[in-house]
């Protein structure tokens, strides 16, 4: 029972990390976050260089370790490996439009602890969370999205969690708009957000960073009406919930 009532308090202190970042009240998050992280044996990489150095290191022992995983539910999984997999996922996404470097490294290491756990909906979720932070170096890495978004499709499909599957949708609009795609990012990040708003609980980070990229393809595109539209119901939504992240972008 102590154990259990542990787990159920690390639980609280990451969702709280994790909604305190994404919600934009960053140096409180961080605050949590780095006592999560210690309490799970993560590091936090300090500098700039050495966060660099751990994203590099980390992405090309992905590269040598390959996608393959031995699938394995997660009912039959560690406990403290899957942790280690939530905590990463939560810093990653805490982070990730904030302090991009970090939220990489924390990504990297959420997808490496995810294929080594076997939990295909964790892994298909981390699968398409890397797409997004490798497609911030444009078009020139498409390949490499490619072969990450087939591989979290083909892992979302056997995990059959709706989450992975709108996931993949999502984070394909993304990156389509990151590669400079704006036209055929539009309705990849509708069917995205749709996905998320209906077939999912608990999105509010996917879905406004799914809105946001949108918008932000509705400005490129020259969609300046449907933006005008668009743009003061999420602002309202965003306030309602308190949500300075969405809000501000």
């Amino acid at each position: 029972q102590l154990a259990a009532r542990g787990a159920a308090r690390g639980q609280q202190r990451r969702r709280a990390a994790e909604n305190l970042l994404r919600s934009g009240y960053i140096d409180e998050g961080m605050a949590h976050l780095r006592e999560v992280l210690a309490a799970v044996g993560i590091d936090f990489p300090e500098t700039l260089p050495s966060t660099l150095a751990a994203v590099l290191f980390r992405r090309a022992e992905l590269r040598v370790r390959g996608l393959g995983f031995v699938a394995k539910a997660a009912e039959k999984g560690s406990p403290a490996d899957l942790r280690r997999v939530d905590v990463c996922w939560s810093a990653a996404k805490g982070l990730g439009m904030v302090d991009s470097l970090r939220g990489a490294y924390f990504q990297v290491r959420a997808l490496l602890f995810s294929l080594a756990a076997g939990d295909p909906y964790r892994v298909s979720r981390s699968l398409s969370l890397e797409m997004g932070f490798v497609a911030t170096a444009g078009p020139t890495v498409h390949a490499r999205v490619e072969e990450l978004r087939h591989a979290a499709q083909t892992t979302a499909d056997r995990s059959h969690h709706p989450h992975a599957f709108a996931m993949v949708a999502a984070m394909s609009g993304v990156t389509a708009f990151l590669e400079g795609r704006f036209r055929d990012a539009l309705p990849l990040l509708t069917d995205g957000e749709h996905q998320l708003r209906t077939r999912c609980v608990g999105c509010s980070w996917e879905i406004g960073s799914t809105a946001t990229f949108h918008l932000w393809a509705l400005w490129w595109t020259g969609e300046y009406r449907l933006l005008c539209e668009r743009s003061p119901a999420l602002v309202r939504e965003a306030e309602e919930r308190g949500d300075r992240y969405f809000a501000t972008n």
